[in-house]
């Protein structure tokens, strides 16, 4: 796969355009829904609560990659725990800025594994 489609894979167009495909009109609101709450409760069943990266608490479940399957629970693939800390490190640059580009937060993801 090429890096230019690989990376509109991971994009955050891409998933909200699932996500209106869903009945969800951004991010926030599908974060704030009853499926996404079953969404966590089937992956930390399934995958444990522990952080990833560090095995710390997990306190939220990051989206490595946006896919319709992850989205609506029937996969947990690209669902992987995370606490905190390591969230942020991988999502924010070394100033503290969110990176904008799914593809290179997952490149910080894998590098920390």
């Amino acid at each position: 796969m090429n890096d230019d489609l690989e990376r509109k894979e991971f994009s955050y167009s891409r998933r909200d355009a699932i996500l209106n495909e869903i009945g969800y009109t951004s991010y926030e609101s599908y974060l704030c829904s009853n499926l996404w709450e079953d969404v966590k409760y089937k992956t930390y069943k399934l995958l444990g609560k522990c952080c990833f990266l560090c095995d710390k608490p997990s306190t939220t479940l990051h989206h490595r990659k946006y896919t319709r399957e992850n989205l609506l629970g029937e996969s947990t693939e690209w669902l992987s725990p995370l606490c905190y800390e390591c969230h942020t490190l991988i999502e924010c640059n070394d100033n503290g800025n969110k990176i904008l580009n799914p593809f290179d937060v997952d490149v910080r993801y894998k590098e920390k594994l």
